[in-house]
């Protein structure tokens, strides 16, 4: 069969690409639930535009002002929007969900409009779609200060986003390529988490022994000024620093000329990329087969089911084991439960230092230890609004098991809800060993807040986890949330705030933390018969669900 492509032209084919996608996005919300998703994701469109908008307009001030009083600061403006690019595009794009490129071949496409279309979706993600209006700013801020300088603004403005634009989806398309197997991903996840955190001792490191290393930072001064960032901001504070216009234009015309390098080099390096997976490159995640010790592997076991069912029943027991074998199982989830305590470490290691000036926490120790329990909230509390990330097709055998689900949500609840309590009472020991050991007042307020944050957190979370289930993908170890679940996740958390900083205002006002205690107490006594009469709800809401749980984590 001959389908002639070679008389459709470039642009006709990404025009059919293009209203093949819109088809399909339309289609997409033809269901009740559909919709609701599309509501929620115009709305953190809005809640988003609003922080893209207000950091837009701030560079464009700081550009304004950089070109009437400071013109050296525009370098810093280019790097903030350089940052914004490419990691937070990596961090967004390597650990959620996007389109597959390689789905595009299934289509006669020539190579010049996969092309076309790997950098358009680069284009429209969101931390690039923010860098371009940030940019857009910055160029407003310097026209309005100078006028003059708009020609040399828009020539170095575009080829400095055409630079990041090939540069991060040159980025993007190796790290795929080298993160193709789980075991791999795993490690560059673990790998990422614990760079972060270690980021955040640069600061006291800074402190301590920065004078000892200036010397030394300034070597690299040349090597900075070669980046992408400088050129930019450079070659405009050459220009703006001159009352002469055309003084400057050697060093804009150099950095102009430099940034059309540096894209046309990131340009050819992604054509040969892309054009491996054009001819057919398979990523697959085969690998050596390996006997394995079945001894070993038995006797490796850190839970038995004999010692749950000593005091749960057997279902609940069962469900209780299968979590705790997922988590220590998930090398990225445990890097998570370490993040609190090394964030109590970080801060009390600042604290420690006696030129910093003392904050709330220093002259309130006694609160450091429910600030360090809500940051762990903070982090942990989310995994219970999608409780079926990690069943995917074992969803199958839970809704075919001889149980009701209401017992296979409490094994899940309380493996979470205990492992939320456990990572409480090790902040509690860092607490105490690293600062000073909390009151008893203060330890009973915060363990009754914690229980009534989890009980809210999962009688939300069964019912988000059946309303608006998404699978999390091993092959790709990446999840996409629903747009309701982080609406959710927004708004439960936000409430928790406001009640527990209004609750320990008020204990401090009345000098007693009992008082504290006594109110998350009956909070959380009272959310329990609401959590247990959503249980009984849920275990018919999954019999009436189940194509739907079947069908969203079976994928």
């Amino acid at each position: 069969m001959n389908f002639q492509t070679n008389k459709i032209t470039v642009g006709r084919q990404i025009g059919l690409i293009a209203g093949l996608r819109w088809r399909l996005a339309l289609n997409s919300v033809r269901t009740t639930q559909a919709k609701f998703e599309l509501a929620a994701k115009i709305l953190l469109g809005l809640l988003s535009s609003v922080v893209v908008l207000g950091g837009g307009f701030g560079l464009g001030a700081a550009a304004y002002f950089a070109v009437a009083k400071r013109p050296e600061l525009l370098v810093v403006l280019f790097l903030i929007v350089f940052v914004i690019w490419q990691f937070m595009s990596l961090l967004v794009g390597a650990f959620s969900v996007e389109f597959d490129f390689r789905n595009l071949l299934r289509f006669p496409l020539r190579f010049p409009a996969f092309y076309i279309i790997s950098l358009a979706y680069g284009l429209f993600d969101f931390p690039a779609v923010m860098a371009l209006i940030w940019l857009v700013c910055i160029g407003a801020g310097i026209t309005l200060a100078t006028p003059a300088l708009l020609p040399w603004t828009l020539l170095i403005l575009a080829a400095f986003a055409a630079t990041n634009l090939l540069m991060n989806r040159l980025i993007f398309s190796w790290l795929e390529r080298l993160l193709a197997q789980r075991g791999t991903r795993e490690k560059f996840f673990m790998i990422f988490i614990a760079t972060m955190l270690s980021i955040q001792f640069v600061g006291i490191a800074v402190e301590r022994w920065g004078k000892q290393t200036l010397p030394y930072l300034q070597t690299l001064k040349p090597l900075l000024q070669a980046l992408p960032p400088s050129l930019a901001g450079l070659g405009l504070e050459a220009v703006a620093r001159t009352t002469a216009l055309w003084s400057g234009k050697t060093a804009a015309a150099t950095s102009f000329i430099c940034l059309t390098a540096y894209a046309a080099v990131f340009g050819l390096l992604l054509r040969r990329r892309l054009l491996s997976q054009y001819r057919g490159e398979e990523l697959g995640e085969s690998e050596t087969p390996q006997a394995v010790d079945k001894a070993s592997s038995s006797s490796a076991s850190v839970f038995s089911t004999a010692f749950f069912t000593s005091f749960l029943p057997g279902p609940v027991a069962a469900m209780v084991e299968k979590e705790l074998r997922y988590m220590v199982r998930n090398g990225p989830l445990l890097m998570t439960l370490v993040i609190p305590p090394v964030m109590v470490l970080f801060f009390t290691m600042t604290w420690a230092n006696p030129r910093h000036t003392p904050g709330f926490l220093q002259r309130s120790p006694d609160m450091m230890f429910p600030s360090s329990v809500g940051y762990a909230l903070l982090v942990l509390a989310p995994f219970a609004l999608n409780s079926f990330a990690y069943d995917g097709r074992g969803i199958q055998l839970l809704l075919a098991a001889p149980v009701r689900f209401r017992e296979v949500l409490l094994g899940k609840n309380l493996a979470l809800g205990g492992t939320i309590l456990a990572e409480g009472l090790a902040i509690w020991g860092l607490v105490a060993l690293l600062r000073e050991p909390p009151s008893i007042a203060t330890v009973a307020a915060t363990l009754c807040m914690l229980l009534f944050a989890i009980f809210l957190n999962l009688t939300a979370g069964n019912v988000l986890s059946l309303r608006a289930p998404r699978g999390f993908d091993f092959g790709s170890f990446r999840q996409k949330q629903s747009p309701i679940t982080v609406l959710a996740v927004l708004g439960i958390q936000l409430f928790l705030v406001i009640i527990s900083v209004g609750v320990f205002i008020a204990a401090r006002w009345l000098e007693s933390m009992w008082i504290a205690a006594g109110i998350f107490l009956v909070l959380a006594v009272a959310t329990l018969p609401v959590y247990s009469a959503v249980l009984d709800y849920c275990s018919g809401l999954a019999l009436r669900r189940r194509e739907t749980l079947t069908a969203e984590l079976c994928k």
